[in-house]
């Protein structure tokens, strides 16, 4: 069973996200962990989409809502 620290979503604006795959660095994104797992990295304005990482709530959302 999963404890609930792992159930926690964390969500981090880096103000450069780099991808390691030797692309330049992106303004402008999230990324959202999962216990010790990246669950989604991607561009700012696809965070709050209702089939976007947090299912249409607000990274500011209180974490029973995620």
């Amino acid at each position: 069973m999963a404890s609930q620290h792992e159930k926690r979503l964390l969500v981090i604006r880096p103000e450069r996200l780099i991808d390691g795959l030797g692309g330049p660095p992106r303004e402008g994104s999230s990324v959202v962990l999962q216990g010790n797992r990246i669950l989604w990295a991607g561009p700012e304005e696809r965070l709050r989409d209702p089939g976007g990482p947090l299912g249409g709530h607000s990274p500011e959302a209180a974490p029973e809502a995620l």
